[in-house]
């Protein structure tokens, strides 16, 4: 079964990051990416560490640099303001809220998100897609 995109952290930043940059948001979600890179870089070393498929973690790195390397390097010369933490903290709240809300917690679900890209498990919504997608095309190139 796929993990529900909802619960994902990292896609409430990437929507945060499409708002500010389409005007609607006034608040910088820099430091939320940034964040969010250095969570990634500790996941990075623990995949390979768990000796994680090269596929995965090819698509690991493929999905990462679009939904934050990309958009942290849009946002690299802007200046971090303290205030941008409040969005920060209140987004993250809401998350929390939403995962209660559901009966779910920030540590259950991190936990299953940390195994299904650690172990393989390949049940996070973009790395389904993405499996999906080179499934399709490998077995195109067999017709």
């Amino acid at each position: 079964m796929v993990l529900r995109g909802d619960f994902i952290f990292s896609y409430w930043i990437f929507v945060w990051y499409l708002l500010y940059i389409s005007g609607i948001l006034p608040y910088s979600p820099k430091i939320a990416i940034l964040l969010a890179i250095f969570i990634n870089v500790i996941l990075f070393v623990l995949m390979i560490y768990y000796k994680t498929r090269g596929i995965y973690i090819f698509n690991f790195i493929f999905i990462n640099f679009f939904i934050k390397i990309l958009p942290y390097y849009t946002l690299i010369h802007e200046k971090i303001y303290i205030q941008d933490f409040k969005p920060l903290a209140i987004i993250f709240i809401s998350y929390c809220i939403w995962l209660y809300m559901n009966g779910s917690s920030v540590i259950k679900y991190q936990d299953k998100i940390f195994r299904t890209i650690v172990y393989n498990e390949n049940k996070t919504p973009l790395m389904n897609l993405l499996t999906k997608v080179e499934y399709y095309f490998s077995h195109i190139k067999k017709i």
